[in-house]
Protein backbone atom coordinates (compact mmCIF):
# COMPACT_ATOMS: atom_id res chain seq x y z
CA UNK A 1 0.00 0.00 0.00
CA UNK A 2 1.51 3.45 -1.11
CA UNK A 3 2.26 5.76 1.97
CA UNK A 4 0.22 9.28 2.01
CA UNK A 5 2.86 11.83 1.90
CA UNK A 6 3.51 15.33 1.41
CA UNK A 7 5.81 17.69 1.36
CA UNK A 8 7.33 20.47 3.84
CA UNK A 9 9.44 22.99 2.24
CA UNK A 10 11.22 24.98 4.62
CA UNK A 11 12.31 28.54 3.64
CA UNK A 12 13.60 31.70 4.84
CA UNK A 13 11.83 35.28 4.11
CA UNK A 14 14.62 37.64 4.14
CA UNK A 15 13.01 41.20 5.82
CA UNK A 16 15.36 43.88 4.28
CA UNK A 17 14.41 47.38 5.81
CA UNK A 18 16.32 50.65 6.94
CA UNK A 19 13.81 50.99 9.69
CA UNK A 20 16.04 50.40 13.01
CA UNK A 21 16.24 46.90 14.63
CA UNK A 22 18.78 46.04 17.40
CA UNK A 23 21.83 43.78 16.21
CA UNK A 24 21.25 39.62 16.41
CA UNK A 25 24.62 39.42 18.38
CA UNK A 26 22.79 41.66 20.84
CA UNK A 27 20.79 38.75 23.29
CA UNK A 28 18.64 42.06 24.68
CA UNK A 29 16.77 42.65 21.66
CA UNK A 30 13.28 43.67 20.96
CA UNK A 31 10.54 41.40 19.41
CA UNK A 32 9.73 42.80 15.90
CA UNK A 33 6.70 42.63 14.21
CA UNK A 34 6.33 42.53 10.40
CA UNK A 35 3.28 42.16 8.23
CA UNK A 36 4.51 39.87 5.72
CA UNK A 37 2.27 39.48 1.68
CA UNK A 38 1.73 35.52 0.83
CA UNK A 39 0.12 35.41 -2.45
CA UNK A 40 -1.45 38.76 -2.62
CA UNK A 41 -2.14 42.32 -0.29
CA UNK A 42 -5.18 40.51 1.06
CA UNK A 43 -3.87 37.21 2.17
CA UNK A 44 -1.00 38.46 5.44
CA UNK A 45 0.19 36.80 7.76
CA UNK A 46 1.70 38.14 10.72
CA UNK A 47 5.59 37.15 11.45
CA UNK A 48 7.16 37.40 15.00
CA UNK A 49 10.95 37.78 15.16
CA UNK A 50 13.06 37.70 18.23
CA UNK A 51 17.09 36.86 17.49
CA UNK A 52 18.55 34.13 16.99
CA UNK A 53 15.19 32.59 17.16
CA UNK A 54 12.80 32.35 14.16
CA UNK A 55 9.58 32.77 13.26
CA UNK A 56 7.28 30.23 11.97
CA UNK A 57 4.28 30.75 9.47
CA UNK A 58 2.38 27.69 8.13
CA UNK A 59 0.42 28.49 4.78
CA UNK A 60 -2.25 26.87 3.89
CA UNK A 61 -1.35 23.24 2.43
CA UNK A 62 -1.42 23.97 -2.07
CA UNK A 63 -0.66 28.03 -1.36
CA UNK A 64 2.00 29.07 -3.46
CA UNK A 65 4.44 31.53 -2.19
CA UNK A 66 5.27 34.19 -4.52
CA UNK A 67 8.35 36.35 -3.33
CA UNK A 68 11.19 38.77 -5.17
CA UNK A 69 12.41 36.04 -7.00
CA UNK A 70 9.61 34.28 -8.01
CA UNK A 71 7.37 30.93 -7.14
CA UNK A 72 9.05 28.47 -4.90
CA UNK A 73 8.81 25.45 -6.71
CA UNK A 74 8.86 22.12 -5.61
CA UNK A 75 10.74 20.27 -7.90
CA UNK A 76 11.22 16.62 -5.18
CA UNK A 77 9.89 13.66 -5.20
CA UNK A 78 8.09 13.00 -2.58
CA UNK A 79 3.73 12.80 -3.96
CA UNK A 80 1.09 14.65 -2.63
CA UNK A 81 -0.50 17.82 -0.49
CA UNK A 82 2.15 20.13 0.08
CA UNK A 83 2.85 22.58 3.16
CA UNK A 84 5.14 25.68 3.72
CA UNK A 85 6.54 26.42 6.38
CA UNK A 86 8.54 29.94 6.62
CA UNK A 87 10.70 31.86 8.76
CA UNK A 88 11.81 35.12 8.84
CA UNK A 89 14.53 37.37 9.53
CA UNK A 90 15.75 40.91 8.87
CA UNK A 91 18.47 42.40 7.22
CA UNK A 92 19.22 45.98 7.65
CA UNK A 93 19.35 48.14 4.15
CA UNK A 94 21.64 50.82 3.85
CA UNK A 95 18.66 53.35 4.22
CA UNK A 96 19.63 55.33 1.23
CA UNK A 97 17.73 57.89 -0.93
CA UNK A 98 17.61 55.10 -3.45
CA UNK A 99 16.63 52.16 -1.64
CA UNK A 100 13.82 50.17 -3.49
CA UNK A 101 11.47 49.62 -0.49
CA UNK A 102 11.38 49.29 2.92
CA UNK A 103 10.88 45.06 2.99
CA UNK A 104 11.93 42.32 0.18
CA UNK A 105 11.48 38.85 0.30
CA UNK A 106 13.73 35.86 -1.03
CA UNK A 107 13.24 32.51 -1.11
CA UNK A 108 15.90 30.16 0.45
CA UNK A 109 15.05 26.54 0.44
CA UNK A 110 16.89 24.68 3.64
CA UNK A 111 15.06 21.28 3.19
CA UNK A 112 12.03 19.32 1.98
CA UNK A 113 10.72 16.10 4.44
CA UNK A 114 9.01 13.64 2.68
CA UNK A 115 6.51 12.66 5.69
CA UNK A 116 3.69 9.91 6.18
CA UNK A 117 1.26 12.25 8.10
CA UNK A 118 -0.91 8.59 9.45
CA UNK A 119 1.84 7.02 11.00
CA UNK A 120 3.68 10.50 12.12
CA UNK A 121 6.86 8.84 10.51
CA UNK A 122 9.24 10.73 8.64
CA UNK A 123 10.82 8.89 5.44
CA UNK A 124 13.35 11.57 4.31
CA UNK A 125 14.94 14.84 4.23
CA UNK A 126 16.62 16.09 1.87
CA UNK A 127 18.70 19.51 0.83
CA UNK A 128 22.28 20.39 -0.02
CA UNK A 129 25.20 20.42 2.35
CA UNK A 130 26.68 24.01 2.12
CA UNK A 131 28.65 23.04 6.07
CA UNK A 132 28.63 25.38 8.52
CA UNK A 133 32.05 27.42 8.04
CA UNK A 134 32.56 27.04 11.79
CA UNK A 135 29.68 28.79 12.99
CA UNK A 136 28.34 27.76 15.80
CA UNK A 137 25.14 25.78 16.55
CA UNK A 138 22.79 28.50 17.91
CA UNK A 139 18.80 29.25 17.64
CA UNK A 140 16.22 27.30 19.60
CA UNK A 141 17.21 24.33 21.34
CA UNK A 142 13.47 23.48 21.60
CA UNK A 143 12.05 20.82 18.82
CA UNK A 144 8.83 22.88 17.05
CA UNK A 145 5.68 20.58 17.28
CA UNK A 146 4.17 22.39 14.12
CA UNK A 147 0.32 22.45 15.81
CA UNK A 148 -0.60 24.67 13.37
CA UNK A 149 -0.29 21.26 10.70
CA UNK A 150 -1.02 18.48 13.53
CA UNK A 151 -2.83 18.57 16.54
CA UNK A 152 -0.05 16.11 17.72
CA UNK A 153 2.05 16.05 20.69
CA UNK A 154 5.05 15.28 19.71
CA UNK A 155 7.67 16.65 22.67
CA UNK A 156 5.76 14.09 24.86
CA UNK A 157 6.37 10.89 22.72
CA UNK A 158 10.41 12.17 23.49
CA UNK A 159 10.00 13.19 26.49
CA UNK A 160 12.68 10.44 28.53
CA UNK A 161 10.63 9.39 31.88
CA UNK A 162 7.65 9.12 30.26
CA UNK A 163 9.30 7.41 27.18
CA UNK A 164 11.09 4.88 29.98
CA UNK A 165 7.67 3.75 31.50
CA UNK A 166 6.29 2.73 27.96
CA UNK A 167 9.14 0.93 27.24
CA UNK A 168 9.07 -0.69 30.07
CA UNK A 169 5.57 -1.64 29.54
CA UNK A 170 5.96 -2.81 26.19
CA UNK A 171 9.24 -5.24 26.68
CA UNK A 172 8.57 -6.12 30.59
CA UNK A 173 10.78 -5.49 33.21
CA UNK A 174 14.02 -7.54 32.77
CA UNK A 175 14.21 -7.13 28.67
CA UNK A 176 13.92 -3.02 29.21
CA UNK A 177 16.66 -3.46 31.58
CA UNK A 178 18.69 -5.03 29.05
CA UNK A 179 18.11 -2.56 26.28
CA UNK A 180 17.25 0.29 28.22
CA UNK A 181 19.84 0.53 30.91
CA UNK A 182 18.80 3.07 33.36
CA UNK A 183 22.94 4.41 34.22
CA UNK A 184 23.11 4.74 30.15
CA UNK A 185 21.85 6.94 27.56
CA UNK A 186 20.20 4.39 25.99
CA UNK A 187 16.68 6.41 25.27
CA UNK A 188 15.56 7.56 22.24
CA UNK A 189 16.28 10.77 21.09
CA UNK A 190 15.45 12.95 18.25
CA UNK A 191 17.71 11.98 15.19
CA UNK A 192 17.92 14.42 12.97
CA UNK A 193 17.74 13.79 9.32
CA UNK A 194 19.03 17.02 7.62
CA UNK A 195 21.19 17.97 10.54
CA UNK A 196 21.50 21.30 11.68
CA UNK A 197 25.43 21.47 11.63
CA UNK A 198 25.08 20.92 7.88
CA UNK A 199 23.42 25.03 7.46
CA UNK A 200 25.66 28.03 7.13
CA UNK A 201 23.11 30.41 8.57
CA UNK A 202 22.01 30.93 12.10
CA UNK A 203 18.39 30.81 11.25
CA UNK A 204 18.68 27.87 8.73
CA UNK A 205 20.10 25.80 11.41
CA UNK A 206 16.94 26.82 13.71
CA UNK A 207 14.82 25.62 10.75
CA UNK A 208 15.85 22.47 11.38
CA UNK A 209 14.38 22.00 14.69
CA UNK A 210 11.50 20.41 13.89
CA UNK A 211 10.32 17.30 14.92
CA UNK A 212 8.91 16.73 11.44
CA UNK A 213 13.22 16.20 10.42
CA UNK A 214 13.66 14.06 13.26
CA UNK A 215 13.56 9.88 13.75
CA UNK A 216 14.02 8.18 17.36
CA UNK A 217 17.47 7.15 17.16
CA UNK A 218 19.09 5.44 19.75
CA UNK A 219 21.40 7.81 21.45
CA UNK A 220 24.38 6.11 21.74
CA UNK A 221 24.20 5.69 18.09
CA UNK A 222 23.33 9.42 17.27
CA UNK A 223 26.69 10.45 19.29
CA UNK A 224 28.45 7.32 18.02
CA UNK A 225 29.05 6.03 14.38
CA UNK A 226 26.16 8.74 13.28
CA UNK A 227 28.24 11.43 13.99
CA UNK A 228 31.36 10.34 12.40
CA UNK A 229 29.40 9.96 9.08
CA UNK A 230 27.95 13.68 9.58
CA UNK A 231 31.55 14.90 10.04
CA UNK A 232 33.13 13.28 7.13
CA UNK A 233 30.47 14.93 5.00
CA UNK A 234 30.97 18.30 6.09
CA UNK A 235 35.06 17.65 6.25
CA UNK A 236 34.16 16.92 2.19
CA UNK A 237 31.86 19.90 1.91
CA UNK A 238 33.90 22.82 3.85
CA UNK A 239 37.21 23.28 1.74
CA UNK A 240 34.90 24.27 -1.10
CA UNK A 241 35.80 20.41 -2.66
CA UNK A 242 32.12 19.70 -3.48
CA UNK A 243 28.69 20.52 -3.67
CA UNK A 244 26.92 17.86 -2.09
CA UNK A 245 22.88 16.75 -2.00
CA UNK A 246 21.86 14.90 0.95
CA UNK A 247 19.32 12.46 1.42
CA UNK A 248 18.79 11.19 4.94
CA UNK A 249 16.04 9.21 5.66
CA UNK A 250 14.94 5.68 7.51
CA UNK A 251 13.75 2.11 6.51
CA UNK A 252 12.03 -0.22 8.33
CA UNK A 253 10.23 -0.95 11.63
CA UNK A 254 12.52 -2.19 14.82
CA UNK A 255 11.27 -5.11 16.91
CA UNK A 256 12.68 -6.26 20.20
CA UNK A 257 11.60 -9.38 22.12
CA UNK A 258 9.52 -9.04 25.98
CA UNK A 259 10.25 -10.81 28.25
CA UNK A 260 7.79 -13.73 26.88
CA UNK A 261 9.80 -13.95 24.17
CA UNK A 262 7.55 -12.17 21.72
CA UNK A 263 8.76 -10.07 19.02
CA UNK A 264 7.16 -6.14 19.70
CA UNK A 265 6.87 -3.70 16.65
CA UNK A 266 8.47 -0.48 18.63
CA UNK A 267 6.84 3.03 18.58
CA UNK A 268 7.00 6.16 20.71
CA UNK A 269 2.91 6.36 20.49
CA UNK A 270 0.26 4.18 19.67
CA UNK A 271 1.02 3.07 16.56
CA UNK A 272 2.55 6.23 15.84
CA UNK A 273 6.02 7.21 15.47
CA UNK A 274 7.62 4.26 14.69
CA UNK A 275 11.16 3.27 15.34
CA UNK A 276 13.31 2.28 12.68
CA UNK A 277 15.28 -0.65 11.69
CA UNK A 278 17.67 1.16 9.45
CA UNK A 279 19.01 4.98 9.48
CA UNK A 280 20.83 5.88 6.28
CA UNK A 281 22.01 8.70 4.02
CA UNK A 282 22.39 8.79 0.74
CA UNK A 283 25.35 11.18 -0.34
CA UNK A 284 25.63 12.72 -3.93
CA UNK A 285 28.51 14.71 -5.04
CA UNK A 286 26.91 17.27 -7.91
CA UNK A 287 30.43 17.86 -9.29
CA UNK A 288 31.96 14.70 -9.90
CA UNK A 289 27.83 12.80 -9.95
CA UNK A 290 29.61 10.19 -7.86
CA UNK A 291 27.22 9.00 -4.34
CA UNK A 292 27.10 6.42 -2.15
CA UNK A 293 24.20 5.12 0.61
CA UNK A 294 25.93 5.15 4.01
CA UNK A 295 23.07 2.89 5.94
CA UNK A 296 23.51 2.42 10.12
CA UNK A 297 21.85 -0.49 12.26
CA UNK A 298 19.36 1.17 15.14
CA UNK A 299 20.16 -0.83 17.76
CA UNK A 300 23.80 -1.07 19.76
CA UNK A 301 22.31 -4.35 21.05
CA UNK A 302 21.73 -6.17 18.04
CA UNK A 303 23.85 -9.81 17.53
CA UNK A 304 25.76 -10.19 14.66
CA UNK A 305 23.41 -12.85 13.11
CA UNK A 306 20.37 -10.38 13.60
CA UNK A 307 22.97 -8.39 11.35
CA UNK A 308 23.18 -10.64 8.56
CA UNK A 309 19.48 -12.07 8.83
CA UNK A 310 18.08 -8.12 8.65
CA UNK A 311 20.25 -6.03 6.89
CA UNK A 312 19.63 -4.53 3.36
CA UNK A 313 21.94 -6.92 1.22
CA UNK A 314 24.41 -5.14 -0.79
CA UNK A 315 27.77 -5.65 -1.59
CA UNK A 316 29.58 -3.50 1.39
CA UNK A 317 31.43 -0.71 -0.54
CA UNK A 318 32.74 2.01 2.25
CA UNK A 319 36.13 1.05 1.51
CA UNK A 320 35.73 2.37 -1.77
CA UNK A 321 34.45 5.71 -0.41
CA UNK A 322 37.60 7.90 0.12
CA UNK A 323 36.38 10.70 2.41
CA UNK A 324 34.93 7.85 5.05
CA UNK A 325 37.37 8.15 7.42
CA UNK A 326 35.68 5.39 9.80
CA UNK A 327 38.17 1.92 9.88
CA UNK A 328 36.18 -1.47 9.55
CA UNK A 329 36.79 -2.08 12.59
CA UNK A 330 35.08 1.40 13.79
CA UNK A 331 31.81 0.08 11.17
CA UNK A 332 31.69 -3.25 13.17
CA UNK A 333 31.20 -1.81 16.19
CA UNK A 334 28.05 -2.40 17.08
CA UNK A 335 27.49 -0.65 20.53
CA UNK A 336 28.35 2.68 17.90
CA UNK A 337 26.47 1.73 15.54
CA UNK A 338 27.16 -1.09 12.58
CA UNK A 339 27.47 0.64 9.59
CA UNK A 340 27.95 -0.34 5.88
CA UNK A 341 27.79 1.11 2.33
CA UNK A 342 25.53 0.23 -0.67
CA UNK A 343 25.43 1.89 -4.23
CA UNK A 344 22.59 3.86 -5.10
CA UNK A 345 20.99 1.14 -7.50
CA UNK A 346 21.06 -1.43 -5.27
CA UNK A 347 19.90 0.07 -2.26
CA UNK A 348 17.06 2.05 -4.29
CA UNK A 349 15.63 -0.98 -5.97
CA UNK A 350 14.75 -2.66 -1.83
CA UNK A 351 14.22 0.19 -0.07
CA UNK A 352 12.00 1.48 -3.01
CA UNK A 353 12.48 5.62 -2.08
CA UNK A 354 13.55 8.15 -2.71
CA UNK A 355 12.52 8.31 -6.27
CA UNK A 356 13.86 10.54 -9.28
CA UNK A 357 17.09 10.36 -8.24
CA UNK A 358 19.88 11.85 -10.70
CA UNK A 359 22.41 9.26 -12.21
CA UNK A 360 24.51 8.14 -9.95
CA UNK A 361 28.15 7.24 -10.69
CA UNK A 362 29.06 4.53 -8.08
CA UNK A 363 32.88 5.27 -6.21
Amino acid sequence: MELKKFQIFFALVVLATCEKFPSQHDDRENVILRRIQFGNKTDNEIVRYKPPSHALSAIPQNRIFQGASGKLEITDNCEGQTFYLVSAYPRKDDCTETSPSKMQYESLPTYISCFDPILKQTLYSVGHVYGNGGLPRTGTGNFEQAMSLFQFQWKNMYNTPKQRTNLKAMLGPTNYARFFPDQQPYAYTCGHLFARGDVNTRVGQASTMFYLNVAPQQGILNAGNWKKIEDDVRVLVDPGNALLKVWTGTFGLLELPNDNGNMVKMYLGQGAIPVPKFFWKLVYDMVSTKGVVIIQFNNPHATPDEITRDRIQCQDMCDRVPWLTMTQAQRDNILHGYTYCCNVDEFKQIVGYPSNLPTIINY
